[in-house]
């Protein structure tokens, strides 16, 4: 709504000195060049007093969703410690410590690619506002390569995150393994221990 206002104030701006335009192109002053000329420098003004509020609504937008995420990644925390500690207390001996562990780390790693890219938002956010506000903004050239610092970023972010998965992965792959060995070594040696109290030199 706030921007729908912004907006509406551009449009009745523009409205208002395109009507001024006429009334000063219908009058005596209108033979006057600086007329004219402090014409456009008030609605530049206007203007530009008008894009320091659209700045400064598009920088609370930012910081609105920036809190909001890292408050997520806070809430994320908090429910993988309790989820842990309820594990802890229901399995008691039983508790696998090492997958435990395994999986703080992958959280606290994840979390923190997961800050790097709102810290590259930020970034990027700031570096448009300054080139909009330089006369470098007036290159479009200069948006491109932007906006391909920024695509590359994130690509290589994108990388990281694969590679933790592929990690993640590996790690699940190996301790499934481990399970089905120690399962067959437990049976083999049940097996063994059945055989024997059942041979000729049993007791019974």
């Amino acid at each position: 709504e706030r921007e729908i206002a912004l907006d509406e104030q551009r449009m009745a701006i523009d409205e208002e000195f395109n009507n001024r335009r006429q009334e000063l192109g219908n009058s005596q002053r209108g033979q006057d060049p600086g007329e004219w000329e402090r014409l456009d420098r008030e609605q530049q003004q206007r203007f530009e007093d008008l894009d320091t509020q659209y700045q400064d609504l598009e920088r609370e937008r930012q910081d609105f969703w920036a809190s909001r995420q890292q408050q997520d990644i806070e809430n994320r925390r908090q429910d993988f410690e309790q989820e842990m500690e309820r594990r802890r207390e229901e399995e008691g001996e039983n508790f696998d410590e090492e997958t435990a562990q395994f999986e703080r780390s992958m959280m606290d790693r994840q979390i923190a690619l997961d800050e790097q890219r709102i810290a590259i938002d930020e970034e990027f956010n700031n570096r448009r506002q300054e080139l909009g506000n330089s006369q470098r903004g007036q290159d479009p050239g200069e948006w491109e390569r932007l906006d391909q610092e920024q695509q590359q970023r994130f690509e290589d972010l994108d990388r990281q995150y694969q590679d933790l998965e592929q990690e993640r992965q590996d790690f699940w792959e190996s301790k499934e393994q481990q399970d089905v060995e120690y399962q067959r070594a437990s049976s083999d040696q049940e097996a063994d221990t059945e055989n024997w109290s059942s041979g000729p030199n049993s007791l019974s």
